[in-house]
């Protein structure tokens, strides 16, 4: 059996397992279905009092919102969990659980981060941006497009939590880096970086964290973008992935047990 049939075996024992207390996971679900419509309609209440940000109107900015939300609800739904399962494993002293079994430890963890809960987030992106293409021009071909610029915001993602996994390795004693890490994600990425005030509008230009999803709203919205510009964060998000990936296994290579 291939790693990829475990996994999705793993995950229908999820759902079975979950779907035991329905009202359970309809309470969890919602809740974060729920958190994701706080930022558009922050955006329809900051709009609608006559303020605005330099080149997006309200139904763009919530589109922009919904990409991410589509887009980070998919990572945390397979791999974001890694950030708190590594953290937990390494202060208890059971990494080694996954270390001794034949198979990659990096492959196994993810196996079992799978968090149902947060596919909330996926059908709410879904609903925003299907909400906001009813107000915008939006084609197919424009769609093909904003996928392909997704891949990027995929990559560094991924990367990004594989990197924060291996911090927990070597620092136990810093258990909210998982949540300085999301909020982090969070704060940043919904907004276009013309939201921001100069000093850090400058930072996150350089940052990649808006590569998730101000690069597949401009190609959705059919705005133009340099070739230069996608390069930068295809490199942007496969260098985060290949120094994560580095990262992890350097880190599993120097961990001396439960003081990390």
């Amino acid at each position: 059996m291939t790693w990829l049939s475990q996994w999705l075996t793993y995950i229908k024992i999820r759902w079975m397992e979950r779907l035991q207390y329905p009202w359970d996971f309809a309470f969890a679900t919602t809740g974060m279905f729920i958190i994701d419509f706080i930022g558009p309609l922050f955006v329809l209440v900051f709009y609608n009092t006559g303020a605005t940000i330099p080149g997006w109107t309200q139904w763009e900015l919530i589109l922009l919102q919904g990409i991410f939300s589509l887009i980070s609800g998919i990572i945390f739904t397979l791999f974001w969990g890694m950030l708190y399962k590594t953290s937990s494993l390494v202060r208890n002293g059971t990494i080694e659980i996954f270390r001794i079994r034949p198979i990659s430890t990096l492959r196994h963890l993810a196996m079992h981060c799978y968090n149902e809960q947060d596919t909330g987030q996926i059908f709410a992106g879904l609903i925003i941006i299907a909400t906001a293409a009813t107000q915008l021009d939006i084609t197919t071909a424009g769609a093909l497009q904003a996928a392909l610029y997704a891949i990027p915001g995929f990559l560094f993602l991924t990367g990004f939590t594989i990197l924060g996994a291996a911090l927990h390795v070597y620092f136990t004693k810093i258990p909210r880096l998982a949540a300085i890490a999301t909020d982090l994600i969070t704060k940043y990425s919904k907004f276009p970086k013309e939201a921001f005030t100069t000093a850090r509008h400058s930072l996150v230009s350089l940052s990649p964290l808006f590569l998730v999803n101000y690069y597949p709203t401009k190609a959705l919205l059919k705005q133009p973008i340099s070739p230069t510009n996608y390069a930068y964060s295809l490199l942007t998000g496969a260098g985060t992935l290949i120094i994560g990936l580095i990262y992890w296994h350097h880190a599993l290579r120097t961990y001396d047990g439960a003081h990390g």
